[in-house]
């Protein structure tokens, strides 16, 4: 089982556990598998991955989360992979699983909601039935994490202070034990910035996670047409954003009722979709991979399109490790699709273009049979040792602006530096002023005076 995916940033030192040399230090380390049950000695071993910093001697490690939770870092861990808490005895089992219950967006018909709510329950009685996920499934999550984090920091046998970098979901860990420790914290950065108010209390998902989608696919979309055919593939099917977005719209659309199979893939609505969102989201990456859009909109080619799909899911797609911690996280649980209605709706209409794409996940959690034995229910005001970090693309679909400034205004001193790029994560595009004021926070603790704004230094079609 792997309840944390952590890159230490090398300090000269080891953690004191077996260590072997590969491309980074690998290492493990035991910590106690139930954090509520001091009277237990059974252990989780954790695996770790530590870069060496290029300049020695350091300053002392940094923690680092990319996200997910559980999937978007899994990769570092693929030797492991069978000690994953699942709710299935085989990959074979999780795959005839997806195939029978595909959890598709409701849009994929008329009486989408209602299959998806059906489905959800699917998926959360066949791991109710798993006697080793009903065994671990309340030890699985966010807090729990925290405490791992901390056991790391003390492993490392350096100064007893947490520095740490979280990207996505790697921003409510974060935030989570800055709330749970902050008189440990050294420095903290949080990157594209999950509501983390909003996960632990709306089915599973920070319902304000995409309010910036629908604007960064439409400002995306402009700046494709600025570009011209030459740069971005699907610049000439319209003369403005406006235009372009209504015929993808239309084709998107056109695949609800007139689907194609493809090598043994269905290019549906949902597929689309699903597109579409890892476009909006990914933006600087996939600029240069309008080609796959064009595709979509002629019908040709949809090998290269298929191909994508299944790549990206491979990074990107949720599976039961996602739904284990993130679902184990989330309060309340519900019964029938009217108690959750709510939360799915508020989500869906903050963005009418992606927000069907991932109310699976709402749907699922408010059905997950298992709960977390420790959650966080604080309200993330406090004060930390040292003052908090926050980094936020203006235009990213997957976090928001919004929700950068919310968590800022707990934490006691923090700052927002307000990259102004497309996608998940400052990473996505070049800032040399981002950069530099997260080199002077981790190097001497310096911040700027107040909430600052950073350019990007390469445009989308550049």
């Amino acid at each position: 089982m792997a309840r944390v995916q952590v890159g230490a940033a090398c300090n000269g030192a080891s953690v004191q556990v077996s260590t072997t040399r590969c491309p980074v230090d690998c290492s493990t380390l035991d910590v106690p598998l139930d954090y509520t049950d001091s009277a237990s000695d059974k252990k989780l071993t954790l695996q770790l991955l530590r870069v060496p910093a290029p300049v020695q001697p350091s300053k002392g490690s940094v923690l680092v989360n990319f996200g997910g939770p559980g999937f978007e870092a899994r990769n570092t861990l693929v030797t492991y992979a069978d000690a994953l808490t699942d709710c299935f005895s085989s990959p074979a089992a999780s795959a005839l699983m997806t195939a029978t219950y595909p959890l598709k967006a409701p849009g994929q018909a008329d009486n989408g909601m209602g299959t998806l709510w059906a489905e959800a329950g699917a998926w959360g009685q066949a791991c109710g039935k798993n006697e080793t996920a009903a065994e671990m499934g309340g030890l699985v999550g966010t807090a729990f994490v925290a405490r791992d984090l901390m056991q790391v920091v003390d492993a490392l046998g350096e100064d007893g202070k947490l520095r740490y970098w979280g990207i996505s979901y790697g921003t409510t860990l974060g935030a989570t034990v800055a709330a749970m420790f902050p008189d440990r914290m050294d420095k903290v950065i949080l990157d594209a910035v999950v509501n983390s108010h909003r996960y632990y209390h709306n089915s599973g998902v920070d319902i304000d996670q995409l309010d910036s989608a629908d604007e960064a696919w439409r400002l995306f979309l402009s700046q494709c047409i600025e570009a011209g055919p030459e740069k971005c593939a699907i610049a000439a099917l319209g003369s403005n954003a406006i235009e372009l977005e209504t015929a993808l719209e239309i084709v998107r659309a056109s695949y609800r009722t007139n689907p194609v199979a493809v090598n043994g893939t269905v290019v549906d609505y949902t597929l689309v979709s699903n597109l579409y969102y890892f476009f909006a989201r990914m933006t600087p990456a996939l600029a240069a991979a309008t080609s796959l859009l064009l595709s979509i909109v002629t019908r040709e080619n949809l090998e290269a399109v298929v191909n994508a799909y299944a790549a990206t899911m491979e990074v990107f797609g949720v599976y039961e490790p996602h739904y284990s911690i993130k679902c184990g996280d989330q309060f309340p649980r519900y019964d029938n699709l009217s108690a959750a209605e709510p939360d799915i709706e508020y989500y869906m209409q903050s963005s009418p273009l992606f927000g069907d794409v991932a109310v699976s996940i709402s749907a699922v959690c408010a059905r997950w049979p298992f709960a977390a034995k420790e959650r966080y229910e604080g309200d993330f005001r406090v004060k930390t040792a040292s003052p908090v970090l926050l980094l936020q693309n203006t235009w990213d679909a997957a976090t928001s602006l919004d929700s950068a400034f919310n968590m800022s205004a707990g934490f006691e001193g923090s700052v927002v530096v307000e990259q102004e790029g497309f996608g998940h994560g400052t990473f996505a595009q070049p800032s040399k002023c981002s950069m530099e004021w997260t080199r002077a926070y981790f190097v001497n603790g310096t911040l700027p005076d107040g909430n600052v704004k950073c350019p990007v230094d390469v445009s989308l079609f550049s």
